[in-house]
């Protein structure tokens, strides 16, 4: 219980940190929790990206973002599948199959930015096969968690009434799907 509460106290002083821009000071109470921590794999893979208080380093920020990811950590995976789809701002090849592999693994677990991102994909082909009524149904799901991308991309498209249909029993079974995970997995971020 004690080293529990050691860590929750070092990484409440390494976010602190990390908000207020004091990177030495946040890469300092990081580095104690890396080995197990994904918040703190998480914020170090962040440091890396953006080049944050360390040299940036795209390839040390995917390794950090994977092993958050692997731990549960929703944003992580969202992370990799837009480093992947930017080729992180030119520092690495673009892969959009990877890219839609993350974005599908965190939006089946319930993160509305990478069901709108799949949905996208979905839509144009990137990545994989073009899919129209499963990229409307991941829009359609993640407007419903909220996302302000999503409505706007369900109001400029229009959709015919058989298609309406199909897209809503698409989406109902991917809303299953998504409670399903998260109950199972205990959904992160």
């Amino acid at each position: 219980m004690l080293n529990s509460s050691m860590a929750l106290a070092d990484m409440t002083i390494a976010q602190r940190a990390f908000e207020k821009q004091h990177y030495d000071l946040a890469l300092k109470e990081i580095r104690k929790e890396l080995g197990t921590n994904p918040e703190a794999q998480f914020l170090i893979a962040q440091m890396y990206e953006k080049g944050l208080g360390i040299v940036q380093n795209p390839h040390r920020a995917i390794k950090w973002y994977a092993r958050a990811a692997a731990s549960g950590d929703l944003d992580a995976s969202y992370a990799l599948g837009s480093l992947f789809e930017s080729g992180a701002g030119g520092e690495l090849p673009k892969n959009y199959s990877e890219s839609r592999r993350w974005f599908q693994r965190s939006a089946e677990r319930g993160h509305a930015n990478s069901q709108f991102r799949l949905g996208a994909m979905l839509n144009i082909g990137r990545g994989g096969a073009k899919n129209r009524t499963e990229a409307l149904a991941w829009v359609a799901v993640a407007q419903e968690s909220g996302s302000k991308l999503a409505k706007d991309f369900n109001d400029a498209h229009t959709v015919n009434a058989a298609e309406k249909v199909s897209v809503e029993q698409r989406k109902q079974d991917l809303l299953t799907t998504i409670k399903q995970n998260s109950a199972l997995k205990g959904a992160k971020k």
